[in-house]
Order: structure tokens, then sequence, then C-alpha cells
């Protein structure tokens, strides 16, 4: 028979020593069972048999990111743009051949002179229409060139450069006749009627600028540009 341990110092026994012996800890199992709640051999929440993805990371695209537009991204053009046309093209470049010309924009050296029939192609009334602006403009000043860049200034880009190119010289034409007009009036009171002489320059540029016309005239009938001289670019 085994005796119980006793304390020496105080003479009582000593308690028995628990857990030294084969049992495994309270709460565990025999065997290297699972933790209480989990079975053998059960996947983790979410995931699927198989190495399947975790819930909510199948094999289709997240939510917008297929091959659809982005909303409000619809494929039209812009707003006054045709289709097939850049954004902020020039209308007369619709017509195959015709130049791509912009309003406002600076024409290259061969839209002008010998050669530039090739540039423009203008049509037989394209040709005619310019023609008679600078005939016009001959009569009535800047006033027919003004009509015919307002009404085909969307039309064609031959007669508006044109009646541009007139319009412009005509108004310089204008403010010449008016400057040399005053300046003859103030010669002729200072010299006591004498300076009444030089009345003839007033007609000067009215004749330089009508030479010009008549040029610009012959080559609008050709089908070719004309730039005039001393004409600054008011109107573009």
């Amino acid at each position: 028979m085994s005796q119980q341990p006793h304390d020496e110092q105080n003479g009582r026994p000593m308690p028995p020593t628990y857990g030294s012996g084969a049992q495994s800890p309270y709460g565990s199992q025999p065997g290297g069972s699972q933790p209480y709640g989990s079975q053998p051999g059960a996947q983790s929440y979410g995931a699927q048999p198989g190495g399947a993805q975790p819930y909510g990371a199948g094999a289709q695209p997240p939510y917008g990111s297929g091959p659809q537009q982005p909303y409000g991204s619809a494929p039209q053009q812009p707003y006054g743009a045709q289709p097939g046309q850049p954004y902020g093209a020039s209308p007369y470049a619709q017509q195959p051949g015709r130049p791509a010309v912009i309003p406002g924009q600076p024409l290259p050296e061969n839209a002008y002179g010998e050669g530039s029939a090739i540039f423009w192609q203008p049509t037989d009334s394209e040709r005619q229409a310019a023609m008679w602006t600078h005939i016009g403009a001959i009569f009535i000043s800047w006033l027919m060139p003004l009509i015919m860049f307002l009404v085909k200034k969307d039309e064609s880009a031959f007669v508006r450069e044109h009646a541009r190119q007139s319009l412009n010289a005509q108004i310089m034409n204008t403010i010449a006749i008016i400057a040399l007009t005053v300046i003859v009036t103030i010669i002729a009171v200072l010299t006591l009627g004498i300076g009444g002489l030089l009345t003839p320059l007033i007609y000067a540029p009215w004749v330089f600028y009508t030479i010009l016309e008549i040029i610009a005239a012959v080559k609008a009938n050709k089908g070719e540009g004309y730039r005039f001289m001393l004409a600054p670019d008011m109107v573009k």
C-alpha cells in the first residue's frame, strides 16, 4: 500500500498531482481531432470544393469591366459633326477632292497665283460667282463683296475667299479715299485754292484697286486664287 506524500515542514499530506498522466488536457480530443465546431475535412466558409474561388471571386469579371461603353459615353459624333468627319473640320472638306479650308485659318501659298486651280478645283458656277464679285466691286465698292461673302461663306470656300479679299481691298480703298479727301481739302484751304489742283489724287486709290479687281476677276474665272496688295486681313 502506497503512502500519500507529506509536507515535511507542516506534517500535512500533500495533494495528488494532476495532468502528469497520459490523459490529454481538458477540451482536447484524442487522435488530433478538430477544434470544437469544425468537422473533419470541411472547407473554410465561402470556399468551394475542388479549389474553387471564395464567394464573390468567381470566373466572371467584376461588374462594369465588360466590353460595354461607360455610362454616358455613346459612340455618337460630337454635336454638329458629320459621320466620318473629325471634330472641328471644315464643311468644305466633306466633298471628295475639295480643299480642307477652315474659316479664319491662313491658307497655304499654293492657294494663290498660277496653278492654284489645282488646290481649289472650283465648279463653273463658283468661278462665275467669284468673277462677278470683283466686277460688282468696281461699281458699288464694298457692298458687292460683302453680299457675296455673307451668302456664300458657308457654301463655297473659293467664292468666300475671293469675296473676302475683295471686301478687304474695298474697305482699304474707302479709307484711302476719305483720307486723301481730307488732306487735299486742308491743303486747298491753306493755299487759298491752289491745293485744289491735287484733287485728282483722290481718285488714285479707286484706279489702283480697280486694276486689282480686274486682275482678280480674271483669276477667278480661271479658277485660281488671288491675294490683293495693300489689303490687310481686316475680314477673316
